[in-house]
């Protein structure tokens, strides 16, 4: 695993469009994974109970959620925002929660319509400057959240827009749209009320309102994608076709907006809506896009020498193929991802947190919670699926860190007292200890981080294990997790007496298996 000490480094990230869908049930949300959506937009009630079921449903399908609470948990006082109770609560578990949550759900259209009244005007409800007051309210309670929108046309309610040129009375409050929120839904749908596919014209007005939102907003654009049928509404007043849907799905992606949703799910209000028509889904996923290629696994690695399909809960396991993605993307923090640069990785239904991704590798944690036998593990590259690969989960199945320095493959080792790396020029002392780093070594006598999440304080192993060095035992002095890492274990061992200087190979025994082996330098 030698790339690992510098995978340890957290790359920032590429972002590719996400695909998402609104008005989803945690029942959908694994057809979904499987379509190659990243997220859902959902709406809770002031239920605590439900909140955490929901969240845990996302987690295992490797969803991440636009979460809102109904009906809406803020009330407006002469310019100033108050949270109710239950949605300071909501706020609190959802920053909890927090890399599950892609944005709190804000208002749907509150431009045009009054969320609290639902009534309409075209000489506007909440301003720009009350929509930014909402925002830093939000921000009280959870610094790190963002907000969502849904507007639509935020370009036609400003200066020069047209909505503002036929109506006076609109006046400057959408003058200024700067921080009314930091993703924003914005809509043209195509198949209008003549029965008409309007492409042209439909993708140059989400061209305006993509350059807006992202120019004049500071803010991330979101296309609503029309997969809803609405007779009374004077617009969306016919279901497209298979072939439409894809070809709008297409053209969209075109415009290069931060995230695509799909509009509706499912959602009572409409005549009809994506659920209903199955044969419709796979056009909605980039994967039908030109470009788009099928991810082969060849095969994984538990340990750089060691080329088998095995692994343990918990251990970090390297995969190599082709076509796992356009792009490469490290994790910037804890907890792991679940979905990175558009690619999931399955392990008998559960996504597993990723590390890395690149078009050959795939770095990523087998979760705790898979058990032990013959498993199936599949790559999803923006909804397109991989062959399977059978993976073997044992209790235990060590693995040693390595990384290359000079012509040598170094076993990852520091002298436990100073911390220095050991290398050929800081090389180890003859009953000195030292600390090595492994995957695989299972259980701990405490319980198990959630999966994704690092260890967060020194904790012994459930099995006992022996150091060799040169195939001489070292004293193992301590043997488990490794504070402020996710699946990495530390081996603190002290030397054999009498080593004279080299290079010695040292490795791992464990339940009876052999990890990999590296060299440490001894003098």
């Amino acid at each position: 695993m030698r790339k690992w000490i510098a995978l340890l480094g957290l790359l920032s990230p590429l972002l590719a469009v996400e695909t998402g869908t609104h008005w989803a049930n945690p029942a959908d949300f694994v057809q979904l994974r499987k379509l190659g959506y990243q997220y859902a937009v959902v709406s809770f009630s002031t239920r605590e109970s439900e909140w955490k079921s929901t969240f845990d449903a996302a987690d295992a399908a490797g969803i991440r959620l636009v979460a809102g609470v109904y009906p809406p948990p803020y009330t407006l006082s002469n310019g100033s925002w108050t949270i109710s109770s239950a949605g300071q609560r909501f706020l609190s578990y959802a920053a909890t929660r927090s890399t599950t949550v892609k944005a709190i759900f804000g208002f749907n259209e509150p431009y045009w319509t009054n969320p609290f009244t639902g009534t309409t005007s075209y000489c506007g409800n909440l301003s720009a400057t009350e929509l930014r007051s909402l925002r830093n309210a939000i921000r009280q309670v959870w610094p790190e959240a963002k907000v969502y929108h849904d507007i639509g046309n935020p370009s036609a309610w400003a200066p020069g827009g047209t909505l503002r040129r036929q109506y006076a009375c609109i006046g400057d409050k959408y003058a200024d749209q700067t921080g009314v929120a930091d993703f924003v839904g914005i809509w043209a749908y195509p198949f209008d009320k003549n029965g008409q596919y309007n492409k042209t014209e439909s993708l140059e007005t989400l061209r305006i309102e993509t350059s807006y939102t992202r120019t004049q907003m500071k803010a991330e654009p979101v296309l609503l994608g029309q997969s809803f049928l609405c007779p009374n509404c004077g617009e969306a007043t016919r279901f497209p076709s298979v072939a439409e849907l894809q070809d709008w799905n297409c053209a969209l992606r075109t415009l290069k907006p931060e995230s695509l949703s799909w509009y509706v799910w499912q959602q009572e209000i409409y005549a009809d809506y994506l659920k209903l028509h199955p044969s419709h889904w796979t056009s909605t996923s980039a994967s039908v896009c030109p470009g788009a290629t099928t991810p082969q696994i060849k095969a994984s690695i538990a340990g750089e020498s060691l080329i088998e399909n095995t692994s343990a809960p918990g251990a970090i396991l390297s995969l190599y193929g082709t076509n796992f993605s356009t792009q490469t993307a490290s994790t910037g923090g804890y907890p792991l991802p679940r979905t990175l640069a558009e690619v999931v990785v399955m392990i008998n239904g559960i996504a597993a947190p990723l590390y890395y991704v690149s078009p050959t590798q795939i770095n990523v944690q087998v979760p705790w919670e898979n058990r032990t036998g013959s498993l199936l593990l599949q790559v999803l590259s923006s909804g397109v699926e991989s062959n399977a690969l059978s993976l073997l989960v044992v209790d235990s199945y060590p693995s040693l860190f390595t990384f290359p320095y000079k012509t040598l493959e170094l076993a990852a080792a520091l002298n436990a007292i100073t911390n220095a790396v050991i290398t050929t020029d800081t090389p180890a002392k003859t009953e000195s200890i030292v600390a090595l780093f492994a995957s695989g070594l299972g259980a701990l006598q405490s319980t198990n981080p959630p999966s994704g999440e690092p260890f967060l304080e020194a904790a012994s192993i459930t099995t006992p294990l022996s150091v060799k060095v040169g195939g001489v035992a070292a004293t193992v002095l301590y043997a488990g997790a490794a504070p402020g890492f996710a699946g990495v274990y530390q081996v603190n061992a002290k030397l054999p007496p009498g080593l004279s200087p080299g290079n010695y190979a040292v490795w791992i025994e464990m339940a009876g298996r052999a990890s990999n082996g590296g060299l440490l330098p001894v003098r």
